[in-house]
């Protein structure tokens, strides 16, 4: 080994995709990206969707550019890492198969009236507590909200709703798992407790049009097994790092818009926050490899 034992990490932007290969001191070894063509579609003036395998098929071609520029590096890898875009949902039949697009979250569909669909008994306590309005923007701004309204055709045949990294890891590893770093979006998640919230949660009715088994129950905390220990589970060490964390660490300035439109051109002067990122990349034991390399 070169460099010792390396980590891939896949970086999902929300103009392109990055495949880069880490040392164990957080050094970069290797590094492809792919700018998308075509970052998302719009089927009305607002919307924001991209088709569900986009970014699965733009994965195994900027590793496959990957593989072909780190020559002999390739065989040194030991572990993988998906960072993604946040709050970038759709939904799954009882097969895993995508029903629709997936919606990014750049799309500017609202719920309308949500007060109507609040249920009578937490509005008022809600009211009570000042913070209808602010509960009312955030059940208009749920995407799930919206698909059970104005798609219900396909919300009667979902059975997940999924964010993107769920979706590349079912693509890796032939199941439906994540890690609790990358549930960042308008899902019923508790971030203090880093599980999903319960029914009897007070703010759960805000996400009120997904239920419980409607979520993906395998979310793994890291270091629940030492990487390369040879026991358990290889998905016991799954991580991932969100766009989000990114954004924080490269700050967004005044303006949160301009910080999201600018993200893709810090991270490529800051290398994606590599500092934070490096405490990650060794977390997921990856038996995954096999499906990019052959």
């Amino acid at each position: 080994m070169k460099y010792g034992p390396l980590a891939l990490s896949f970086d999902f932007g929300t103009q392109s995709v990055r495949a880069i290969l880490f040392d164990k001191t957080g050094e970069i070894r290797g590094k492809e990206k792919i700018d998308y063509k075509r970052p998302y579609f719009s089927v009305k003036p607002g919307y924001c969707e991209q088709t569900a395998d986009f970014y699965w098929d733009n994965m195994c071609t900027v590793s496959k550019m990957l593989k072909e520029s780190s020559g002999e590096l390739w065989n040194d890898i030991v572990a993988m890492s998906v960072t993604s875009l946040r709050d970038v949902i759709t939904c799954l039949d009882k097969n895993n198969n995508p029903l629709r697009p997936f919606i990014l979250y750049l799309d500017g569909r609202r719920v309308e009236n949500p007060l109507d669909y609040m249920p009578s008994g937490k509005k008022k306590l809600v009211r009570l507590a000042g913070v209808l309005d602010m509960c009312a923007a955030q059940y208009a701004a749920t995407f799930s909200n919206w698909l059970a309204i104005n798609e219900p055709n396909i919300w009667s045949r979902t059975k997940k709703v999924v964010m993107l990294p769920t979706y590349i890891h079912y693509k890796l590893l032939g199941k439906l798992c994540d890690s609790v770093a990358n549930q960042v979006g308008h899902v019923p998640f508790n971030y203090k407790k880093k599980e999903w919230m319960q029914p009897s949660e007070m703010t759960y009715f805000i996400f009120g049009s997904i239920r419980p088994d409607m979520l993906v129950q395998d979310l793994k905390k890291p270091c629940e097994v030492a990487p390369g220990d040879g026991g358990g589970d290889p998905l016991d060490g799954l991580t991932g790092l969100d766009d989000d964390v990114a954004l924080l660490l490269h700050g967004a300035g005044d303006d949160p818009v301009q910080g999201e439109q600018e993200e893709d051109g810090q991270r490529d002067e800051q290398d994606h926050a590599d500092d934070e990122i490096r405490s990650y990349l060794s977390l997921f034991t990856s038996h995954a490899l096999a499906p990019l390399i052959l």
